[in-house]
């Protein structure tokens, strides 16, 4: 699950957190980005810059958006990672004023799960949970039941919001903020995190 294509677009991490949080809000100001994840905003306009001369990126006046360009190549890193989509969603039954990022992941294992829990952790997110789905249902492993039977609205959510197939993997990464829910999230994708 390791996030390898960046160095073919000469893409760092911040680059990648800039992407994915251009596509999960559409369009989006780079004062926004920059309060989102706590960057500078002349480290955002450098990178927005960049972006930009890749085609990756249109500037308007109502703020930043993905060109196709740019949800194609996201969408390639994304998927060399295991990833078939990823969405944002509040979590109030989880960590009060949180922002969720949903990731699902096609037919992944996690390895160990508090190890892969943690490094969402240590990457700046309060905490993960780790689901399989199996049998119409998803599963907490390695044995701690059906999300449903401690949160049955959000397992309902969840449901509603993928196209799971059995046997696919759904990460909930969830943080105080953008920022740490993203960095969570791509902790869990690569062994060697943001």
């Amino acid at each position: 699950m390791e996030i390898r294509s960046l160095e073919v677009l000469a893409l760092e991490k911040k680059h990648l957190l800039v992407l994915s949080l251009i596509y999960l809000e559409g369009r989006i100001g780079r004062r926004r980005i920059s309060s989102e994840l706590k960057l500078g905003e002349g480290e955002v306009r450098g990178i927005i810059k960049h972006l930009k001369q890749q085609e990756l990126v249109e500037v308007k006046r109502g703020g930043v958006s993905l060109t196709e360009k740019g949800i194609q190549a996201l969408l390639k890193i994304l998927f060399t990672a295991g990833v078939r989509s990823m969405k944002l969603l509040v979590v109030p039954e989880i960590c009060g004023k949180c922002l969720g990022i949903a990731i699902h992941l096609r037919g992944v294992g996690y390895g160990n799960i508090v190890e892969t829990r943690d490094r969402a952790v240590r990457c700046g997110a309060e905490g993960a949970l780790l689901m399989v789905f199996r049998n119409g249902v998803l599963e907490l492993p390695p044995n701690l039941g059906r999300l449903g039977e401690y949160y049955p609205k959000l397992e309902k959510k969840l449901l509603d919001m993928f196209q799971l197939r059995e046997g696919d993997g759904l990460a909930l990464v969830y943080a105080k903020n953008m920022t740490g829910a993203l960095q969570g999230g791509f902790g869990i994708l690569d062994p060697h995190p943001l």
